[in-house]
């Protein structure tokens, strides 16, 4: 069974790698971004790191259709090598209660589920598709990143 989920999800990621002429290898695309899902855990400001240094940032989700596309490949993910949550870019570092993204998007669209305190100042996609704050030290996360891509 985990077999016929690793091709459909390497099917997958080719056909979607073909709409962006520059997703590297392990990304899949969604409308002009790039995504990696990455499988090793660390921390929010580490992931944000490793991020950046791969040309992108923490993913930033705008809209329902990226938290479908997002949380599709996440459970996928998830239902071959074990359950994890997910850093992705959103963060109430400066100044606490001011969400924002840490690539610079705005933050409109939201799937947190509202219990925060001064401790909890990153936020983490879970499998039910919501999003919850923890603290950024937290090291027991996986990450996604978020690059833009040529479209073609």
């Amino acid at each position: 069974m985990k077999t016929v989920y690793m091709v459909l999800l390497l099917a997958m990621m080719i056909l979607q790698v073909e709409g962006c002429c520059n997703c590297n290898s392990g990304e899949v695309c969604f409308r002009c971004h790039c995504y990696r899902i990455n499988w090793s855990t660390t921390s929010w400001k580490q992931a944000r790191k490793n991020c950046v240094r791969s040309g992108g940032d923490l993913a930033s989700i705008l809209y329902p259709e990226e938290q479908n596309f997002i949380l599709g490949h996440v459970n996928t993910i998830n239902s071959l090598y074990g359950y994890r949550v997910y850093w992705i870019g959103a963060n109430d570092l400066i100044p606490e209660g001011t969400y924002k993204w840490s690539d610079g998007s705005i933050y409109s669209y939201s799937k947190y589920i509202a219990f925060n305190t001064a401790a909890n100042d990153c936020m983490r996609l879970h499998s039910n598709g919501y999003w919850y704050m923890y603290p950024c030290s937290t090291t027991d996360t996986r990450y996604i990143c978020k690059r833009k891509c040529r479209c073609v």
